[in-house]
């Protein structure tokens, strides 16, 4: 039997509001199953009662019911319905819900289906960006609004100031993007600091590029190693070395990858190309495993040195020589001084796999 307790809870969760003659008609519905209408009945009910139906079916978890129910309230007209089904379909097709809730637009519920239409575009453009849609739909689906509505800003927070520049974005607006992604990365943001890295990179203007990614690697954004390291790839194998191997320190996986996958073609550094490639499975496991293999088939270059350990000792495995060139190994050891002497880099910070690691090369003044 359920309470009018576990009502209120359950239609908070499910964002229905009830006024004390619905919560009596649910309940009634709810407690009673023996009397809810057959489907022969449905045909002779209005759009309303048999919204209310799909309702009690989704108040007790019976949501196949309830969909097939609020079709049916739908197909007479019922926008409660329409913005229901909307919602259902919102998170597995975007292309239903939007049928949906295009539907309500035209009846008392038209203020509803526009905002979600609007949640629905924010999100899909923020999937198409790269953006976590999880994390801060709402509050850009507000600020969308009120830049439809011509509303005059006043951020206060460099958090407030980032989320107008994306918004700005997401509406390709790029010029108000990073006029905004400024303000905001003056205003300490390490997010907009890192998007001026990648819109700088994008437009090939590497000065700027490389001066906003290393802004953003002191202020922690350490993805923006794998800017850095794009940057130079083409001019400079050293600091791009260096950058990979910074931002794989600091767990980047993108960066143990391509760190990896460019020290297997350097004959005196390619047991460091397999461990940082053996680190960066947990994100890219199949691509790193046939990379691997056809290395030690001898289908890549730099080989020489795997070929003649193999033949010196034919039970080798993969798994001992990981061990030997891992961080604290004896072979690793051996060759970690030349390693930071190459990069330039002072022994002075640990990380948690034992390695040394100190700031980036050039100090750069936060603005």
């Amino acid at each position: 039997m359920m309470t009018r307790e576990e009502l209120e809870r359950k239609s908070n969760i499910l964002s229905y509001e009830f006024d004390d003659d619905n919560i009596t008609f649910y309940l009634d519905w709810i407690n009673s199953p023996t009397r809810l209408p057959l489907p022969t009945e449905l045909a002779a009910m209005d759009s309303n009662d048999i919204y209310r139906l799909g309702v009690t079916y989704e108040l007790t978890g019976n949501t196949l019911s309830a969909i097939a129910t609020w079709k049916m309230a739908a197909d007479k007209g019922s926008e409660h319905a329409m913005i229901n089904l909307g919602f259902v379909y919102r998170d597995q097709d975007a292309n239903q819900a939007k049928q949906w809730f295009e539907k309500a637009l035209t009846g008392s519920e038209k203020l509803k289906a526009k905002r979600q239409l609007l949640r629905l575009d924010v999100s899909q453009k923020m999937k198409a960006k790269g953006y976590a849609v999880e994390e801060g739909l709402d509050t850009l689906t507000d600020l969308t609004q009120e830049i439809l509505d011509e509303h005059v800003f006043d951020c206060k927070t460099h958090a407030e100031m980032y989320n107008l520049a994306v918004c700005y974005e997401l509406r390709d607006d790029l010029a108000l993007a990073t006029k905004y992604w400024h303000s905001a990365s003056e205003m300490g943001s390490p997010y907009a600091t890192q998007n001026l890295a990648k819109h700088y990179f994008d437009q090939k203007e590497f000065s700027n590029a490389i001066k906003y990614a290393e802004i953003a690697v002191q202020r922690g954004m350490f993805n923006s190693c794998l800017i850095l390291a794009y940057c130079f790839k083409n001019t400079d194998h050293e600091k791009t070395l260096y950058w990979y191997d910074y931002g794989a320190r600091k767990g980047e996986f993108n960066c143990m990858y391509e760190l990896g996958i460019l020290l297997l073609n350097d004959p005196t550094e390619w047991p460091r190309g397999l461990f940082w490639l053996n680190k960066s499975k947990e994100k890219f496991e199949k691509g790193v495993d046939q990379i691997v293999k056809q290395w030690f088939q001898g289908k890549n270059g730099g080989v020489d040195k795997i070929l003649q350990l193999a033949s010196e000792n034919a039970d080798l495995k993969e798994e001992s020589i990981h061990l030997q060139y891992a961080p604290g190994g004896p072979e690793f050891e051996a060759t970690q001084k030349q390693w930071n002497l190459r990069l330039g880099r002072k022994e002075e910070e640990e990380t948690d796999d034992g390695t040394s690691l100190e700031p980036p090369l050039k100090k750069q003044k936060t603005i």
